[in-house]
């Protein structure tokens, strides 16, 4: 299966295979986290933009992507657009769907 690739101005997401990567410019390496393991708390917009907490479930559950969702220390802040948040719902959508997991509204 070829690679899920988000490309967005200040983050690059990649999934391949089992394991979500981001790439931010201003970070020295990409957080790595197996999908079994991903949550992503979506914060409500402020000023037009999303602030993402990328990281590992504390514990993993049903949900993946979400503003209810715990994410555990080992994690990273991710400051994006709120026009480009439905691109990354959609991507996280697509994840679900292939765990078993959903993606909160």
């Amino acid at each position: 299966m070829e690679p899920l690739v988000l490309t967005l101005p200040t983050v690059i997401f990649r999934v391949d295979n089992d394991i979500f990567e981001v790439f931010q410019a201003e970070q020295e390496g990409p957080l790595r986290v197996p999908l079994a393991w991903l949550s992503i708390r979506a914060d409500p917009p402020k000023h037009g933009q999303v602030f993402l907490r990328v990281g590992q479930a504390a514990p993993p559950g049903p949900v993946l992507y979400g503003p209810d969702v715990r994410v555990a220390n080992v994690h990273r802040g991710v400051l994006i657009s709120a026009a480009d948040e439905p691109q990354v719902r959609a991507l996280c959508a697509h994840i679900a769907g292939w765990s078993g997991r959903a993606v909160q509204s």
